[in-house]
C-alpha cells in the first residue's frame, strides 16, 4: 500500500510520542512480547518510532523498515490487544506517516490481505493497495 501524502487524521485525545533513544529497551520489550516478526532493535536506527503509554509502558508503536530521499516503509505497527479498537495504532502511524511525508517521500508498506482491521486503518489514512505480493519467510530450524 502507499501513501502520497497520507491524510492528516486528528487525534486529541491520544498522547503520542517520538521514541527516544532511551527508550529502545522499552520498546524492544514490547516487540518481543507482541512477536513482532521484523523487529530487531537495528531497526530503530533506520528511522522514527512513534508510541502511545499507558502508566508509563507502551500500548501501541509504528516504526519503519526502509528510509530514503525518496521512500520509507513503514513497519513493526503493532497495538497491544487489550487496547485495540481506540486508535492508538491510527494516531501511531498517523504521526509517523506525516513525519516521514514531511520531506516528500512517498509512504509504502506492506499487509497481509486477512488483516481486514489493519487494512481499514491504513486506507483510512490514505493508503491505497498497489499490488498483491507472495512472499515467503524462512526460519531456521530449533531443536
Amino acid at each position: 500500500m502507499i501513501a502520497n501524502p497520507p491524510r492528516r487524521i486528528r487525534h486529541d485525545n491520544i498522547k503520542v510520542s517520538r521514541v527516544a533513544k532511551d527508550e529502545l529497551e522499552s520498546l524492544n520489550k514490547f516487540y518481543v512480547e507482541h512477536r513482532s516478526e521484523a523487529w530487531t532493535p537495528l531497526q530503530f536506527k533506520v528511522g522514527p518510532y512513534y508510541c502511545v503509554k499507558h502508566d508509563g509502558k507502551i500500548i501501541s508503536a509504528a516504526g519503519v523498515h526502509l528510509v530514503t530521499p525518496q521512500i520509507a516503509q513503514l513497519g513493526n505497527i503493532i497495538t497491544d490487544e487489550a487496547w485495540r479498537g481506540r486508535g492508538f495504532g491510527t494516531a501511531c502511524t498517523a504521526a509517523l506517516a506525516t513525519d516521514l511525508a514531511s520531506e516528500a517521500r512517498i509512504i509504502s508498506l506492506f499487509v497481509r490481505t486477512d488483516n481486514a482491521p489493519a487494512i481499514h486503518m491504513y486506507e483510512k489514512l490514505g493508503f491505497v493497495k498497489r499490488r498483491n505480493i507472495s512472499f515467503l519467510v524462512m526460519q531456521k530450524r530449533r531443536g
